[in-house]
């Protein structure tokens, strides 16, 4: 009696492991799981069927200037693979002692992504576009009077920064889980600003109407605290001392009429005083010498 048990149980046990082995051929393991998604006992058109309707409703809720706008992850350039997923959580079919393992600890597959890069970079600039500004650079030309260069205005430019919308897709896509990403719009300065092209007219007008060859020195000092004074000279003919009093009126040049407005000067003056400053004006013999005087 004791004989015939102890023949019946191993066979009975055996029996059971063959039974088991079999069922679970093609079958996902025990314990088997894909991000949370129970997948055990699974065909492998049930796991990837399960595995497409969580992947179809993954998308990146991307926050633009003016909306938001669902992304599906296709559109950045990353892929969830199916096929190479449900090949992972079957991997362990080939394994009889993994069969033994499933009964007594779970097995967490993670999901298999891909990302191409050049599909990323074409959405990024393609969303660009839609909301970048061409920065406009100052332009310096010579003015209509033929004797004075001026500058056109200089306007800034936009651009669209998305910086790290790839990981996010990449995360979004090995969690299943849908994500939100944000977008910032960013100033960019055009390469030459108004103020530099004030600079580079007054620098022509300054060369331009100095005698050839001379020269301009510029001086900056502090002469008393709370005081910082420019100074600009040139080596040129000078202005007539009946002038010297009315330079920096409205309308009053030295020159022709053609050469200016006599606006240049005055606008300057009304410039320093809005800023609680002073223009003067000073004969170096040869040439002039203009004062800036700021507080600072």
């Amino acid at each position: 009696m004791l004989t015939a048990l102890a023949v019946t149980v191993p066979v009975a046990i055996g029996s059971a492991a063959t039974a088991y082995g079999f069922h679970y051929r093609d079958r996902a393991l025990p314990g088997s799981s894909v991000v949370g998604i129970d997948v055990a006992g699974m065909s492998r058109d049930e796991v990837a069927a399960a595995l497409r309707a969580k992947a179809d409703a993954v998308t990146v809720a991307l926050k633009l200037p003016d909306t938001t706008r669902q992304v599906a992850l296709t559109d950045l350039g990353t892929t969830i693979d199916i096929d190479a997923t449900v090949a992972r959580v079957f991997a362990a079919n080939q394994d009889w002692p993994a069969y033994a393992e499933a009964l007594v600890k779970a097995r967490p597959v993670e999901v298999v992504t891909t990302q191409d890069a050049s599909a990323y970079d074409a959405f990024v600039a393609s969303l660009g576009k839609t909301y970048a500004r061409t920065p406009t650079n100052a332009v310096v030309s010579l003015g209509k009077d033929g004797h004075t260069f001026a500058a056109t205005r200089g306007a800034s430019g936009q651009v669209l920064e998305v910086d790290g919308l790839d990981g996010i897709a990449a995360t979004a896509a090995r969690t299943l889980t849908s994500a939100s990403a944000s977008t910032t719009v960013v100033e960019q300065e055009p390469d030459v600003t108004t103020a530099d092209g004030k600079d580079l007219a007054a620098k022509a007008n300054a060369i331009a109407h100095a005698p050839l060859g001379s020269a301009l020195e510029l001086a900056v000092e502090r002469p008393q605290p709370g005081l910082v004074r420019w100074s600009l000279r040139d080596h040129g003919a000078g202005v007539p001392d009946y002038a010297m009093p009315r330079l920096g009126e409205r309308f009053f040049s030295t020159g022709a009429a053609a050469r200016g407005s006599g606006l240049g000067l005055a606008i300057v003056r009304q410039v320093l005083w809005l800023h609680r400053g002073e223009l003067r004006f000073e004969a170096a013999e040869p040439g002039l010498r203009v004062l800036f005087l700021l507080p600072g």
